[in-house]
């Protein structure tokens, strides 16, 4: 990846269920170890109580993930949707849990 190529992304990560911590861990692993990507700053990360959605879900964990990469738009979605799916993200209700 040359500097010519790069470009600066942040990712919001949010989560609230499982371990949302371990999987955010594991995420920012992930990217890392992709050749096309270089993680360059993590945020706090931050409980929040849900806005919306199914009515009792626990509270939030939210961060963001700094990044420089040369994946398309297209291919850095597909990377973060087959690491959700690898961690087990079922999506079956808009703004679910």
């Amino acid at each position: 990846m040359t500097a010519a190529n790069k470009t600066r992304v942040f990712l919001g990560l949010g989560g609230n269920q499982g371990n949302p911590l371990n999987l955010f861990r594991h995420a920012q692993q992930q990217l890392a170890e992709h050749p096309q990507i270089k993680v360059v700053a993590t945020s706090p990360l931050y409980q929040a109580p849900p806005v919306g959605g199914p009515v009792g879900q626990p509270d939030y964990l939210n961060g963001i993930i700094e990044i420089l990469t040369g994946l398309s738009a297209a291919d850095l979605l597909q990377l973060c949707r087959q690491i959700e799916d690898g961690a087990g993200r079922v999506r079956t209700q808009r703004w679910g849990a």
